[in-house]
C-alpha cells in the first residue's frame, strides 16, 4: 500500500484524520480532541497535528512512508502568513510526505464543489458561513464564537433556551416545556438547582450545545417558546447569509449547502432553514452537504498527486 493521501479535518471540538487512496477508498481513520484554543500559537497547533499523525499511524498500522501527501484543513488558518509559520513548525517533525495546509472553510467548500461558486453554512456547536465567488476568493460571515456571533448554532439555541427557562421561573416570560426537559437532562428537579448545575461546571460551549436538540424537539412539538427561539436563530442565519452573498457576489443558481451536527441530527431544523433561506434568496437553492469536509482534503491531495497543483 503506497501513494496514500492523509486528509485531516481539524476543528476546535475535534480532529479527524483519514488514510485514503487515489480512488477515495478509506484505509483507516481516527477522531480525537480538537485544536488548541489559542489561535495564534501555531507551534502548539503543529505539535497537536504531529500527535494526530502518529495516532493515525499507530491505529491503522500504516507507516508514514506509505503516504505521498497530507492535506490539512484547519480552523483558524486562513492567512498565508500563518500557514507558513505553521508549516515551519511542523517541518521539525520530518515527515517523508508533502504537507499542504488550508483553512477548514476552503476545505469544506471544495468538498461541496471543487471549482464553481458555492456557499456553506456550518451549524454545529458553533457556526460560520463561507462562500467561494466566481473569482475563487473565499468570503466569510460569522464564526466569532459564542460571545460574539455563532448565530444558528447549538450554543446559541441552548443559550436562548436557558434564558427562556429562567425568565419563566421569574414570571417575566411565558411558561415553556423546556423547564422540565432541561431539569431532567441535568438530573435536578427545580430551576434554581439547574442554575447551580450550569455554573458548577467549567464553561464549555460544547456542553451547553448538548441542550440544543431539546430546543429543536420541543419546537417541533409546538412549544411556542421553543418555536420563537428557532425562528429567531433562523432570522439571524438569513442575515448572515445576506452579508455573505453580498460579499461574494454569487451568481444566480449558486447553491447554499448546510452541514454540521444540527443539520445531521434531524430534518426539522434543516426544513425550517431551507424554507426561510429559499424565501429570502430565491436564486440560491438550499441543499444538505452529503460529502464531509475531509473530502475536500482528499480532492486537494489528489490534485497534487495528479500534477494539477505544484
Amino acid at each position: 500500500m503506497s501513494n496514500l493521501i492523509l486528509a485531516v479535518d481539524g476543528g476546535r471540538s475535534h480532529i479527524r484524520a483519514f488514510a485514503l487512496d487515489l480512488n477515495g477508498e478509506e484505509h483507516g481513520w481516527i477522531r480525537t480532541s480538537g485544536l488548541p484554543a489559542v489561535l495564534s500559537d501555531w507551534k502548539m497547533t503543529a505539535d497537536r497535528i504531529a500527535e494526530v499523525f502518529e495516532s493515525l499511524f499507530d491505529k491503522t498500522e500504516i507507516g508514514p512512508e506509505a503516504f505521498s501527501v497530507a492535506a490539512l484543513g484547519l480552523a483558524g488558518l486562513d492567512r498565508e502568513e500563518d500557514q507558513r509559520v505553521f508549516l515551519d513548525h511542523l517541518s521539525g517533525h520530518e515527515y517523508p510526505f508533502q504537507i499542504l495546509v488550508e483553512s477548514d472553510a476552503r476545505q469544506t467548500l471544495r468538498a461541496a464543489d471543487p471549482e464553481d461558486p458555492v456557499a456553506i453554512g456550518l451549524l454545529g456547536t458553533g457556526s460560520a458561513y463561507f462562500a467561494r465567488g466566481g473569482d475563487k476568493t473565499i468570503h466569510r460571515t460569522g464564526g466569532w464564537g459564542g460571545l460574539l456571533g455563532d448565530v444558528g448554532s447549538g450554543f446559541e439555541l441552548a443559550k436562548e433556551g436557558f434564558t427562556a427557562v429562567f425568565q419563566a421561573h421569574d414570571r417575566v416570560g411565558p411558561e415553556t416545556s423546556l423547564s422540565r426537559k432541561f431539569c431532567e437532562m441535568a438530573g435536578v428537579t427545580e430551576i434554581p438547582e439547574f442554575l447551580k448545575f450550569l455554573y458548577a461546571t467549567t464553561f464549555d460551549p460544547g456542553v451547553w450545545a448538548r441542550y440544543a436538540p431539546t430546543v429543536l424537539r420541543e419546537a417541533s412539538k409546538g412549544d411556542p417558546v421553543s418555536l420563537e427561539i428557532v425562528e429567531n436563530q433562523i432570522d439571524q442565519v438569513c442575515k448572515s447569509l445576506y452579508g455573505l452573498t453580498a460579499k461574494a457576489d454569487m451568481p444566480p443558481g449558486t447553491e447554499i449547502f448546510l452541514t454540521g451536527g444540527l443539520i445531521e441530527e434531524g430534518k426539522f431544523y434543516f426544513e425550517r432553514l431551507k424554507g426561510a433561506i429559499e424565501t429570502n434568496f430565491s436564486a440560491h437553492p438550499v441543499r444538505t452537504l452529503h460529502r464531509e469536509s475531509y473530502w475536500g482534503g482528499w480532492e486537494l491531495g489528489k490534485d497534487f498527486l495528479e500534477g494539477r497543483i505544484g
